[in-house]
């Protein structure tokens, strides 16, 4: 089962004047490469922002300094999350056109998408250039060009569950014992990556409004008593195509995978060979910008080893991932087979194996002494004269401990 903790930063600012109550966010996890931005109206209690921060859990959350800690909006937060870390930040660096300028820069998704998403979303924006100024300056944090996902998130056609009603229902975590799984979310969490993980929680947090249309459906809320004999396709037809097309399509992708134990065995192993590597981290890694000096910049070569290892772990995996989505149903999964297609996998793997061995293996924890050992030969011999010299050295060194030990021991 996986556990995971988030480093996630957010950025607030409130409309001020005719536009008070109106709230502006940004965050962003230090652990996955993805911002999140959000602006809605909000009521007077602050409903809405609790609910953001109860989901998205940020360890530090940045405000104006010119909003004052007994404003209450952030009186009502400090109040509600007294373990969060709440940060004054210069009112400058809260900027619309700064703000731009950082989405512009980093998004690698379609800019001119994005900008339309975001057309008059002062406040929203404001809150990202303070995020990304605050991550530089004090975070020492930098991250290369097109490098980020951005996604927008509307409030629209989303039931929010305030934190208290989330604490009283122990949807996560258990009044007796905060340790314990006895809630709802640790019953139903199998998952085997920390995406998955992440997602199960914001699912059970923040419900889409399309899942009640489904309930109130009378034929749905009778078949689902006796699940395998559920017609999707026939409860569809009755639907209106909305995201709803969207749900019955999970299913559908579901119902493949366990339609056969060969097909849900093959899954179940590749889940459990990529949790060996966390790849929001991996990405997160490989993009942000070293600023690092001296004896930590040779701690930092060490740790880009590391990541090669890793990222040859993950893309070694896609052939096979590949494989089973067209053994379950080429049709359904056919978007995610033509992604697992592209010649930039091949690329990345080519260009890894001109430098690693073919043997080098990642090991789960790569803080142990066989991960240490798996890193310090992992590059090829020839590569390097001076590093083939240095292992040479460092072989022969061990060599002499070993017998040396069995000396004592005689």
């Amino acid at each position: 089962m996986i556990f995971y903790d988030s480093e996630v930063i957010m950025s607030i600012v409130e409309g001020r004047g005719k536009a008070k109550g109106e709230v502006g966010l940004a965050y962003l996890d230090l652990k996955s490469p993805i911002l999140q931005l959000s602006q809605f109206v909000d009521n007077y209690s602050f409903d809405s922002i609790k609910t953001k921060c109860n989901v998205c859990m940020p360890v530090e959350i940045i405000f104006p300094n010119s909003l004052s800690e007994n404003s209450v909006m952030m009186s009502n937060l400090i109040e509600k999350f007294p373990d969060i870390d709440f940060r004054p930040f210069e009112r400058k660096f809260f900027n619309e056109q700064k703000g731009l300028e950082f989405i512009k820069f980093l998004s690698y998704d379609d800019y001119q998408l994005i900008d339309l998403q975001l057309e008059n979303k002062y406040y929203c924006l404001a809150a990202c250039s303070a995020l990304f100024n605050y991550i530089s300056n004090y975070k020492q944090i930098r991250y290369a060009q097109k490098s980020i996902k951005i996604i927008y998130q509307s409030s629209l056609r989303t039931l929010i569950i305030d934190p208290t009603s989330a604490k009283i229902l122990e949807l996560i975590i258990n009044l007796s014992d905060p340790k314990s799984s006895d809630t709802l979310f640790g019953t139903i969490n199998r998952t085997k990556t920390k995406s998955g993980y992440m997602l199960l929680r914001t699912s059970i947090l923040q419900v889409g409004l399309s899942i009640f249309t489904m309930i109130k459906n009378k034929n749905f809320s009778n078949d689902c008593i006796q699940f395998h004999h559920f017609n999707f396709s026939k409860w569809q037809s009755e639907q209106p195509s909305t995201d709803l097309d969207l749900i019955t399509k999970r299913f559908n992708m579901i119902d493949a995978i366990l339609s056969s134990i060969e097909n849900f065995n093959s899954f179940e192993n590749l889940l459990m060979n990529y949790s060996s590597v966390d790849l929001d981290q991996l990405l997160v890694n490989l993009v942000q910008l070293p600023s690092y000096s001296g004896t930590r910049f040779l701690r930092l070569a060490e740790k880009k080893i590391d990541y090669i290892i890793q990222m040859k772990h993950a893309v070694s995996l896609v052939d096979q991932l590949r494989s089973t989505l067209e053994n379950c149903e080429p049709n359904l999964f056919a978007n995610y087979i033509e992604m697992l297609k592209d010649k930039d996998f091949d690329a990345i793997k080519d260009m890894i194996d001109e430098v690693i061995n073919s043997n080098t293996k990642c090991i789960k924890g790569g803080g142990g002494a066989n991960m240490k050992l798996e890193k310090c030969f992992a590059i090829k011999d020839r590569y390097n004269p001076l590093l083939d010299l240095a292992r040479s050295i460092y072989s022969e060194t061990i060599d002499d401990i070993i017998a040396l030990v069995q000396t004592y021991g005689n």
